[in-house]
């Protein structure tokens, strides 16, 4: 059976909090879902960023000769102040927090044994930094995507070939 990826990656992502030191805030969904949830619990004092968003929707391709590679989307998110220049926010936001999330996550992604994978440092995929991420006019943000000024590390075509003997 081809497990359900937007509740197997709990796991991994509590392991990457563990392995990285920082609290993670695990959210699945589309934009309009998740916003809604991270603009919910700014009212409370439950975490919010960082964040690991799992995008839905997502994709799997099924073959006979390979199984099941699912194509898969990720957003790693932290705040950030809108004062700060792009040098400022790639010193504070990548270096120090979105950086460090993505490798652990990379890893605990290859130790999950979820996936049919050699190394770690070579799954393929599409990495994008977006300081300042927000929606786009012009060549410049006009909107922040969650009411709050975000730092945002990408990951884009995540393509991994389930291994399916780990879910018999």
């Amino acid at each position: 059976m081809t497990p359900l990826l937007p509740l197997e990656f709990q796991k991994i992502v509590e392991e990457t909090s563990v392995e990285s030191g920082f609290d993670i805030n695990y959210e699945i969904g589309n934009y309009s879902e998740v916003n809604s949830i991270i603009t919910g619990k700014a009212q409370t004092e439950l975490p919010r960023f960082p964040l690991i968003w799992f995008i839905i929707p997502y994709g799997e391709i099924v073959t006979i000769e390979h199984g099941v590679e699912a194509n898969l989307r990720f957003i790693i998110a932290t705040t950030t102040k809108m004062e700060l220049t792009y040098k400022q926010r790639f010193q504070e936001s990548f270096d120090l927090v979105l950086v460090p999330i993505y490798e652990s996550f990379k890893r605990r992604i290859y130790f999950s044994g979820m996936f049919s994978m050699t190394d770690p440092e070579y799954v393929p995929h599409e990495r994008n930094y977006l300081p300042y991420w927000g929606k786009e006019v012009n060549g410049v943000n006009v909107a922040n995507m969650f009411n709050e000024p975000v730092d945002v590390l990408e990951i884009k075509n995540l393509k991994l070939l389930i291994n399916l003997n780990k879910f018999c």
